[in-house]
């Protein structure tokens, strides 16, 4: 007879980490503008230490220096427009 699975690696247990990080869902997050790419379409972001190069919206006019909400999700950030 096998010894039964650890609690960690129960069914419950893996359904329950997935539900919970699904919920995460959208976040705001925010950070510094280094640099913006040529061609407008990306900025370089620093985001607690690490600089991320990071797709924005159209209408953001990204400016060197200024602070920059984004919005994160487990895949993909998007500078959406400078901090008040």
């Amino acid at each position: 007879m096998s010894a039964p699975a650890p609690l960690t690696r129960t069914l419950t247990a893996v359904l329950r980490r997935q539900q919970d990080a699904a919920a995460t869902g959208v976040r705001l997050q925010v950070g510094q503008v280094i640099a913006v790419i040529a061609g407008g379409r990306h900025v370089d972001v620093n985001i607690g230490g690490a600089v991320v190069r990071v797709p924005h919206l159209k209408s953001y006019a990204a400016t060197v220096g200024d602070c920059v909400y984004l919005l994160a999700t487990d895949s993909i950030l998007l500078a959406i427009g400078t901090v008040d």
